[in-house]
């Protein structure tokens, strides 16, 4: 499968980004930069197990200059609402607060239809307040809240 150019677009700073959508994340351009997201959060104490193997992650990812700057990774359930469910989303350090986490953003929402897809969600921690400003510039909103108690 090939990895296919979805749009090119400036970012607030002026530089061309390439949006770009993968079938499969396995040996594409789009794995290192995947895999080095994955470790550094599970380094933090996430546990990212519900995507390793499913074997059905895609992604949409950002190029800039030639380098992969950003990707949010999703899979589509097989639910009522075929709901694509973002399982991480990333912007280099450098990248961020330019507008190219929302170009992928809307990239992915305007492919969802052609995935069968008619919702999309994610999980994002309570306290993970850059996370969740981010998804709600996205339109996201909290659907439920989960209560729990760690005896």
């Amino acid at each position: 499968m090939i990895d296919s150019k979805l749009e090119t677009e400036k970012d607030t700073a002026g530089v061309d980004v390439e949006i770009y959508y993968c079938p499969k994340i396995g040996n594409t351009p789009c794995a290192p930069f995947f895999l080095s997201n994955l470790v550094s959060m599970m380094e933090q104490g996430h546990v990212i197990n519900h995507m390793v193997g499913n074997n059905r992650c895609r992604a949409i990812y950002a190029k800039a200059l030639s380098k992969i700057v950003g990707q949010i990774t999703f899979d589509t359930l097989d639910d009522y609402s075929k709901t694509t469910w973002i399982h991480s989303a990333a912007v280099l350090k450098d990248y961020r607060q330019r507008g190219i986490y929302k170009m992928m953003h809307r990239q992915l929402e305007y492919l969802m239809p052609q995935l069968g897809s008619r919702k999309v969600a994610a999980h994002v921690h309570i306290t993970n307040g850059v996370g969740m400003a981010g998804v709600q510039r996205v339109g996201l909103e909290p659907a439920y809240i989960r209560v729990e108690k760690t005896i």
